[in-house]
């Protein structure tokens, strides 16, 4: 399985060579190693570094979009050790305001569940989002908020909602931070019997010859809800990424 996960990442990194600035159609990929993968706070790679990949195709006249992003994940849920995320939206400007929209589902979908008697891992979440940046402003403060929904969560767990919220400042010599704040919540069904919690992460990136260098700092405010201190407590970690 490792050796079809590095396949899949090359080849979603290796697409993003094929974009044609003249064409209204946009394809764009991303190959990122991080420390951790962390996930709304939760490390879905048990605290080990993993591999991801992204491929996204764009129709820039109407601002549809479609992407595919992989990761190695280490979890019990499944005997493949990956994570597949299919997405479908469209985004774009009201009216040259500089207010933007993002609106699409994603599918989250584990290739290794099937071949377990647990409940169906695989789940769809809806999101809708806003986000706007002040570029008149010291530091073009970015602040943003989005909404995701799923009417049956991770494990069958029944419906859930995330509020992703995060402020963007562009620093001198090229540098971001941004801040973060999330809230999770879901109603439980299989697996659970519902819970709740918060999130809360700050970053700070760079790009360095092409690549974009990121560190960053999460904590989770759980009180054993969902996991324990080992994979939501407090932690550092990097993550160095590349464009094609």
């Amino acid at each position: 399985m490792r050796k079809l996960t590095a396949v899949i990442l090359m080849s979603l990194a290796a697409s993003g060579a094929y974009a044609d600035d003249q064409s209204p159609n946009k394809f764009g990929g991303d190959v990122y190693i991080t420390s951790d993968y962390v996930f709304r706070g939760i490390s879905n790679s048990d605290n080990k570094p993993a591999v991801q990949g992204d491929v996204t195709y764009s129709y820039t006249p109407l601002g549809i979009y479609a992407s595919l992003w992989a990761s190695s994940i280490d979890f019990s849920a499944t005997d493949d050790p990956i994570e597949t995320d299919w997405t479908v939206g469209i985004g774009g400007n009201f009216f040259n305001t500089g207010l933007t929209y993002d609106l699409g589902n994603v599918y989250y979908y584990y290739p290794g569940n099937a071949n377990h008697t647990h409940p169906d891992y695989n789940y769809d979440e809806a999101y809708f989002g806003l986000d706007y940046t002040f570029d008149k402003v010291q530091f073009s403060p970015d602040v943003g908020a989005k909404v995701y929904y799923s009417p049956d969560f991770f494990g069958e767990d029944g419906s859930a909602y995330y509020i992703d919220s995060h402020v963007g400042l562009s620093l001198p010599y090229d540098f971001t931070l941004t801040g973060h704040v999330g809230y999770q919540n879901v109603d439980g069904h299989k697996t659970t019997t519902g819970y709740d919690y918060v999130d809360y992460k700050v970053d700070l990136s760079k790009e360095v010859f092409g690549f974009g260098l990121d560190v960053a700092y999460t904590a989770v405010d759980d009180q054993g809800k969902v996991c324990g201190s080992t994979l939501c407590g407090d932690k550092v970690f990097f993550t160095i990424s590349r464009g094609f």
